[in-house]
């Protein structure tokens, strides 16, 4: 123990009769101010490297040096992951999608090479229709692929050390066995004459024409020569390929670009282009990811790609909203796509027409259901309709098609009275709720009726089904292992042939014995009742998409009207000139050997080991451990990436901020509404008003957000140890009364509208944008906080403030 300065230490006892003894030695040891500096940086960074220690403020460690280092890490720009990657997002494109189009051969950054097939043509060995190898003439031998000449060989390029089979020009050959082809002259390639027959490696060409032999169907690109400024070699990172792939650095004006295709599709014949020494090259099409970012948006939304695309490419508009409106523009161009919070609110009303139309541009498959068994599939006893609180649904059709229900005055005159008070204004069906107090049928049909039919004036009411007519989403039916059960004996598919065959939008249950319509409901998703109105927003994700926007808006911005366009943080372009190597887009793994997965872990290291503000994306990683989300759970998580990127940069964004900002940015993070599923949850009030069913908010995240990322489980002193009640027991933070009550605030969180611009190959999802809450879907009444008050409690009524403040200076 401590004897003021001095210490005693106990030692065993000494067996001297072995000779044990005990030695005292002192040792002093100094480290150098290197090292010192080397140990900061190291707690401080992700690893010191030689420069950043002889760059260090000092050449001593010192308080003020430390604070002066970490001042200088404050005033660093920060580097944002999700630019990061879209910057060195160049991957081939063949043709546009929903979020990218193609670059063109006369643009700034347009590539080219010298050997003939590239992994893209080989990305689909599998499938040779409209793919398949041609060789006509008996030397030279024009090579075909696709229908398209893609080289002039003297001598088939045969693997010397496999037998050779003779050419045969009737033949079609297919690129083959599964391995890519080897992208530079003399690399591998395989070719099969047809099934069955063996792989042959073929040495990968370079391309060569004799234009007086050779007719090309594009007129050829005069290229300026290699090292001139203009065109430069762009591969020197692979090493059998070096000096066969190149980038134009400088945009070419001449008229042969005006005869060139605004866009390259994969059927199309490729553009090829000529040296002034007479090598040859063809353009390499690659995305043209474009800078749409929150401080400089598209000032067209993205309009221009969406008209040159023929509609394939999505709007890049982004909703306005709190993180990007600072930087959002009045756009007046005359392609100018209309932002997507314009397009939540359009109105759709589901009739035959609409639901066909829906179909015929999303190819889903909504149907209105009909002839659904009033007692379900088991045919259950039917529940009378004068049972207290019970919801029915009535079918409205001619007086001459129905014939009045036998019952006593007092049950007619409740059930006309219930059925003409209810506010439901569909023409096709009602929905009525028998009243909890007053009114009551007579006790002698009170609980005996089933089927019933009520003739009001010139119309018949008819009970139906709870879901009869109601428009359901029966896309999952349309599955091949057919997760539905449907009956499929007599030849045309049940769901495909009505909408495909017949522009038919009902869907008749008769028939269908072995469908179990109870129990697929939770499977599927209702959209609505045939004959209401719906908003664009409540249509299920794989209908939200721009073209339906567009066929049910009335108006129109082209011209007309000023626009709001906003962007996206770090939304930037892509950089043609950073090097060879490029990320990949998703389903596109043809360009890169690299497994799609490791995309995300290679911008994180990369920029761990070359990024300045070294401290700041230490912070961001620590942040992130906090606020976990689990990829493998998530839509995409294997294979995306700009997503994930795009939650990280939050903490790299508020890794020397403000902690609250944090928990917004968060909670509005697709991700993590996904991860933590409140995304989607609506209030227990929407869903009792419109299925009847009393259900709660989704608890997860509001659970989450106060266990594990804020106050945890136990109120704590201010070291850090538990506070305890009179009983000796912790005091819990918050209860499940907490729980369920900030459950509500999460509810009406939902994703924004899909757009384009970024790296997503489902045209119904948008993880990136933050998410929007649906007034209708939120929770409308008070939500109580931690302390016995309510949400919202600290800030002042009216009343509570001194005349006219709404006059006075500063006021807002």
């Amino acid at each position: 123990g401590n004897i003021g300065k001095r210490s005693t230490i106990v030692l065993p006892p000494l067996n001297e009769e072995i000779g044990e003894g005990y030695y005292l030695m002192s040792f002093e040891h100094e480290i150098s101010e290197n090292d010192k500096i080397a140990r900061f940086l190291n707690r401080a960074t992700f690893g010191a490297t030689r420069a950043e220690i002889d760059n260090f403020p000092t050449s001593k460690l010192t308080t003020q040096s430390a604070a002066q280092w970490i001042q200088s890490q404050i005033d660093e720009p920060s580097t944002s992951h999700r630019a990061w990657f879209r910057k060195r997002l160049n991957a081939r494109s063949t043709r546009p999608d929903i979020k990218f189009i193609p670059d063109h051969p006369c643009h700034i950054g347009s590539r080219w090479r010298r050997y003939t097939f590239s992994k893209k043509d080989g990305h689909q060995w599998w499938n040779t229709e409209g793919r398949t190898i041609r060789v006509s003439g008996d030397g030279p031998y024009v090579i075909t692929f696709a229908g398209h000449a893609r080289t002039t060989v003297e001598t088939f390029p045969w693997k010397n050390e496999f037998p050779k089979i003779t050419i045969d020009p009737s033949t079609e050959y297919s690129i083959a066995c599964w391995d890519f082809p080897e992208e530079w002259i003399g690399g591998t390639w395989y070719m099969r004459a047809g099934p069955g027959m063996y792989c042959r490696p073929v040495l990968n060409p370079p391309i060569y024409f004799d234009t007086n032999t050779t007719q090309l169907a594009n007129p050829v690109v005069p290229l300026p020569a290699v090292g001139s400024g203009g065109l430069e070699v762009i591969d020197q990172q692979k090493n059998e390929s070096s000096g066969q792939e190149f980038i134009l650095l400088n945009g070419l004006d001449h008229d042969i670009c005006t005869q060139l295709p605004d866009i390259m599709y994969e059927e199309d014949p490729p553009v090829f282009g000529q040296t002034p020494d007479g090598m040859w090259l063809q353009f390499d099409p690659r995305y043209d990811v474009e800078e749409n970012t929150a401080e400089n948006p598209l000032r067209d939304g993205g309009g221009t790609r969406t008209l040159i695309s023929n509609g394939l490419a999505q709007c890049s508009n982004v909703r306005r909203n709190v993180f990007n409106e600072h930087g959002c523009i009045l756009s007046r161009e005359p392609t100018t796509c209309k932002g997507t919070s314009d397009n939540l609110f359009i109105l759709i009303g589901l009739n035959a027409e609409n639901i066909v139309a829906i179909h015929e541009i999303t190819g889903t498959y909504p149907y209105a259901v009909m002839n659904l068994p009033l007692g379900g599939d088991d045919n259950a006893p039917i529940v009378s309709p004068c049972i207290k609180g019970t919801k029915t649904r009535w079918e409205i059709l001619p007086e001459n098609e129905c014939v009045q229900t036998d019952m006593d005055a007092q049950t007619y005159n409740v059930l006309s009275s219930v059925l003409r008070q209810t506010q439901d204004d569909n023409s096709f069906v009602r929905d009525i709720v028998f009243p909890s107090n007053g009114a009551s049928c007579s006790a002698d049909y009170a609980d005996s009726l089933e089927e019933v039919s009520m003739i009001l004036g010139n119309q018949c009411f008819k009970r139906v089904h709870p879901e009869h007519l109601s428009v359901f989403d029966l896309t999952l039916c349309t599955r091949e292992e057919n997760p539905c059960t449907l009956d499929l004996s007599n030849g045309d598919h049940p769901v495909k042939s009505p909408l495909d065959n017949d522009g038919n939008a009902f869907f008749d249950y008769q028939g269908q014995d072995n469908v179990f319509w109870d129990d697929q409901l939770s499977r599927l998703t209702k959209i609505g009742r045939l004959g209401d109105t719906i908003m664009f927003k409540d249509l299920p994700n794989n209908m939200r998409l721009a073209k339906v926007a567009n066929r049910f808006n009335d108006k129109t911005s082209q011209g007309q009207s000023y626009v709001v366009v906003c962007g996206s943080r770090n939304e930037v372009a892509n950089d043609p000139s950073l090097g060879d190597f490029g990320f990949e887009i998703i389903e596109h793994f043809q360009n890169v050997d690299i497994n799609p997965a490791a995309h995300r872990e290679s911008v994180f290291f990369m920029i761990a080991l070359e990024a300045r503000d070294q401290l700041r994306q230490l912070m961001a990683w620590q942040l992130s451990q906090l606020f976990a989300i689990v990829p493998l759970v998530l839509t995409g998580g294997w294979d995306h990436t700009e997503n994930f990127l795009n939650y990280y940069d939050i903490f790299v964004r508020h890794g020397f901020g403000n902690f609250v900002n944090i928990l917004r940015e968060v909670t509005f993070n697709p991700l993590m509404a996904e991860n933590l599923t409140f995304q989607d949850s609506k209030s227990g009030s929407y869903l009792f008003e419109t299925t009847g069913s009393y259900t709660h908010a989704d608890e997860n995240y509001a659970r989450e957000l106060m266990q594990l990322f804020t106050i945890g489980v136990f109120l704590l002193n201010d070291d850090g140890t538990k506070m305890l009640n009179e009983n000796g027991e912790p005091i819990p933070t918050f209860s499940n009364d907490e729980v369920m009550s900030f459950a509500r605030v999460f509810t009406g969180f939902v994703q924004s509208q899909p757009r384009g611009n970024f790296e997503e190959n489902d045209s119904s999802w948008n993880a990136i944008d933050e998410l929007i809450v649906d007034p209708i879907y939120h929770d409308k009444f008070p939500k109580h906080d931690l302390t016995g008050g309510y949400i919202g409690d600290g800030y002042p009524l009216c009343v509570d403030l001194p005349s006219r403040t709404f006059l006075r200076k500063g006021a807002t």
